[in-house]
């Protein structure tokens, strides 16, 4: 059985990792770019960002994609990487808060059109995947776009299925030393009655293979 991080474990290992966060681009650069390409964010008027972490992505859409009239929210678990998110978002009028995500979110029914959850579903059991999944079709609007993305389990053999398999073991066995992250199936959560997958893709930087998707909420 798969052990995850509790909240408050999750709480005080992110607080403590914050300033090493921008540093995982190595592996995650490759799937949030496709997200970029492949998530229609120059027609958003309201995006959420779940676990917005140190506000890196949030820059970059801010600063490139975004109108210039939508709203951004960010919600992260951990303090200190909102500290750094506010600090690399001044000016930019992005609302940032401190939220567990296992439960329920503080955004109101049908207004976002862009969910971003990006290397989030992977640290989290799979009750509480499926209600960020249930709480994600609740504030979104019909027609809006989930964009995730997450370690994922590389069939394609070689490296990355090694790599795949070693970081399991490692999280089964220490869940703290890699952040409670586990490769996963992401679209193992999405209920076809909710949600239709537009795009799927994985890429596999540096033999560390990641799932990414943009799913349409019906």
């Amino acid at each position: 059985m798969v052990r995850t991080l509790t909240s408050n474990e999750a709480r005080r290992y992110y607080e403590r990792f914050a300033l090493k966060q921008d540093r995982q681009g190595w592996y995650e650069d490759a799937a949030l770019d496709w997200l970029v390409a492949h998530g229609d964010f120059d027609q958003s008027n309201n995006l959420l960002e779940i676990g917005c972490g140190t506000g890196q992505f949030a820059a970059t859409l801010l600063g490139r994609y975004l109108p210039d009239h939508a709203r951004y929210t960010g919600l992260d678990i951990s303090a200190e990487m909102l500290r750094i998110s506010r600090e690399r978002l001044r000016g930019t009028g992005a609302r940032l808060l401190q939220c567990d995500v296992t439960l329920p979110l503080p955004i109101r029914d049908g207004c976002v059109d862009r969910l971003v959850i990006a290397y989030v579903m992977d640290l989290l059991s799979e009750s509480e995947a499926r209600t960020l999944i249930d709480e994600a079709s609740r504030v979104m609007i019909s027609g809006g776009l989930l964009c995730l993305a997450s370690l994922s389990r590389s069939s394609s053999g070689g490296l990355a299925w090694a790599l795949s398999r070693l970081w399991s073991m490692a999280q089964r066995l220490a869940p703290l030393r890699v952040g409670g992250c586990r490769p996963i199936d992401l679209a193992g959560a999405l209920e076809p009655e909710i949600w239709h997958i537009e795009k799927r893709i994985t890429v596999q930087p540096w033999g560390v293979a990641s799932e990414a998707l943009i799913a349409r909420r019906l």
